[in-house]
């Protein structure tokens, strides 16, 4: 354990190991996510190991030293009650037997007098409710338990009444208690009413007789988070503990939480990637680093997935950004902060980060060719683009030999990627516009087109139809040279254009065996359309249904059995689920409003109340909601 919370735990120690009635209660402070709820598990757990088992108390198995709650929501004592007596008596708080229970318990409640100034006179009273399950009316078994109540802040109930409820506990029956809470946020939600505050403090003043703030303890937690990950990714990232505690401190944000979910993530992802990829440790670091950054910076609202593009790519537009405005200062401060971290170095691509960091969801077959391209993937065959890329990093004599032997290549040769058209176009641009280079952007371009055209003739630009090159600023995580610059920008358009043909001349043919699908496998229709946990379908991303007639949809629809109409409205709903990864989203926004009209014309037609209920289910239920997410994320102040 560190020494920065090391003074609470000896306190701690000697608090509950009292062996009269304290007759207060202790406060342990500070802002969400810093590891409270760490540090008293952390606490407790290793009182549990040291305790035995109670020999007038054989239901007490295994031994158990507090009684821990959340105060998260909930709106009543008796809910408190409740999870209490299901700790002390899983038996008897279990569902099947609760009802049984139930009879242990009383209405009793208790009037509660603070005398604040000792002068025998009652100055505030709470009402609380007294502890109603049989097991607390024993004051002895109680005694034997510390009390913990955390989220004090988040508890729906007023601050007055838990209060009141835990000193019943503390002034009664001498129980040893913990309270944690952001004190900040607690005296927040009362802040307009003076009442309120005021109370809070009074009471405080009452109960608590020694607060605590918890500081940030982050390398013991980290290696708690790095213990909970599964066996084959436990040992590399403990190994990174130093790393992970750097980058939290560097962030400045105090919110371990996020550091654990950036770490389950992380494991989660692992697991998936192809295994020869991470054992590169420099690959395998790297993408750790990027994990930790990402989560805290977008976890914690201070950058959007929006911004990683713009984070990343930055020292190839021009070598710094302009401090011409408030968010850009923030990108660039973000940049800045992580000293040590090659920052561009995505490894991934930024729309794939996005969708990670976002929703959880990655393509893996993407996700693997990009790792495999990048630069921290140690191959002896690497291609002749990824070296140009890196031409800033070659010596006089290497860059001019790659430079001929690319220019020879790309007069010459067929490419199976728009990507890497962009990327050796890109490169031969920037060099130009530096005087590097001898040809003209204009000859470039026509080079990069022919290469354009000779990817659609061979039906190439098809294969791209998941979209993801069309990240317009880079692709195979790797950022566009030049991007800035009106040759790119021309190529780029005409390479939007020529697939755009593409698409739209094979949509139709799509569409019609997509709906073949529904109608004989509605599984696969459904992968097809949605994100799931083992990626994305075909068109989870792509705006296919506009591409399908709506009438013959409908017509479809109907046929489909109540039991598979249901079936479809769960696909609609988990389609439009992720819109912050599915931005072209809107275009089908006119096909949904047509499906919706034709439901509801239905519906109007139907004889019976019963005939027009999966009308007004599917239109109400199911594609009013989509609508109205897709021009919610189209128009957020709407």
């Amino acid at each position: 354990m560190d020494d920065v919370n090391k003074h609470i735990h000896e306190y701690l120690t000697h608090y509950v190991e009292m062996e009269g009635a304290p007759q207060f209660a202790v406060l342990l402070k500070g802002k969400w996510g810093v590891g409270k709820t760490w540090f008293i598990d952390s606490f407790f757990n290793d009182r549990d190991k040291k305790a035995t088992v109670d020999a007038a108390d054989p239901l007490q198995t295994p031994p158990k030293t507090h009684l821990y709650v959340s105060l998260y929501g909930l709106k009543s004592t008796s809910s408190i009650d409740d999870e209490f007596f299901t700790q002390a008596f899983p038996f008897w708080g279990s569902k099947g037997v609760r009802i049984a229970g139930s009879v242990l318990r009383s209405a009793l409640k208790l009037s509660t007098s603070f005398d604040l100034n000792h002068d025998g006179k009652s100055d505030l009273t709470v009402n609380g409710s007294l502890p109603t399950n049989s097991i607390f009316d024993t004051a002895a078994r109680v005694s034997k338990m510390v009390l913990v109540f955390d989220d004090l802040e988040r508890c729906s109930m007023p601050i007055a009444e838990v209060l009141g409820y835990i000193n019943q506990f503390v002034e009664h029956y001498g129980t040893k208690a913990i309270l944690l809470a952001n004190e900040v946020e607690l005296k927040a939600r009362d802040e307009a009413d003076k009442n309120k505050s005021a109370e809070y403090l009074r009471i405080k003043e009452k109960l608590i007789g020694k607060e605590f703030d918890i500081l940030p303890d982050a390398t013991a937690a980290i290696s708690l988070f790095c213990a909970q990950l599964s066996e084959a990714n436990r040992p590399r990232v403990t190994l990174h503990t130093d790393l992970i505690a750097r980058l939290y401190h560097q962030s400045t944000h105090d919110n371990l939480r996020r550091v654990r979910q950036a770490l389950l993530d992380f494991d989660s992802l692992a697991q998936k990637l192809d295994a020869d990829l991470l054992k590169n440790e420099s690959c395998y670091t790297q993408l750790l680093t990027l994990f930790c950054i990402y989560s805290l910076e977008v976890g914690t609202g201070h950058i959007t997935t929006a911004d990683l593009a713009a984070l990343t790519q930055w020292p190839y537009l021009g070598g710094f950004i302009r401090q011409t405005d408030e968010h850009e200062e923030k990108i660039s401060a973000v940049g800045k902060k992580y000293v040590g971290v090659d920052i561009t170095d995505t490894i991934l691509a930024p729309t794939t980060w996005a969708s990670i960091i976002s929703a959880g969801h990655v393509d893996i077959e993407a996700a693997n060719l990009e790792i495999r391209s990048s630069a921290r993937f140690s191959t002896d065959e690497l291609p002749s683009w990824r070296i140009l890329w890196h031409y800033a990093d070659l010596s006089e004599e290497q860059f001019y030999k790659v430079l001929i032997d690319m220019e020879q290549e790309f007069d010459t040769a067929h490419y199976d990627q728009v990507g890497v058209v962009k990327h050796i176009a890109g490169v031969f641009l920037a060099l130009s516009e530096a005087t590097i280079y001898s040809k003209q952007p204009s000859d470039i371009v026509a080079v990069a087109k022919r290469h354009i055209d000779d990817l659609a003739a061979r039906g190439m630009l098809l294969s791209e139809h998941t979209e993801r090159w069309r990240d317009a600023t880079s692709w195979g995580g790797f950022g566009f040279h030049g991007i800035e610059l009106p040759p790119f920008k021309e190529i780029s358009a005409y390479a939007e254009q020529r697939t755009a043909v593409a698409v739209e001349l094979n949509r139709i043919s799509e569409g019609a065996e997509l709906l073949k699908i529904m109608t004989s496998d509605l599984g696969q229709f459904t992968r097809d359309l949605t994100i799931g946990a083992e990626g994305g379908g075909r068109y989870a991303t792509a705006p296919i249904f506009n591409a399908i007639n709506v009438e013959q949809f409908f017509q479809a629809w109907l046929k489909l059995s109540p039991r598979d109409k249901r079936y479809i409205g769960y696909m609609f709903e988990q389609r439009y689920k992720y819109l912050n990864v599915f931005p072209r989203a809107h275009e089908e926004l006119q096909w949904l409003s047509d499906l919706h009209r034709l439901c509801r014309d239905a519906s109007r037609q139907a004889a019976t109340t019963f005939a027009r209920r999966p009308f007004d289910e599917f239109s109400h239920d199911v594609l009013r909601p989509a609508i109205d997410a897709i021009e919610t994320a189209q128009n957020p102040r709407r």
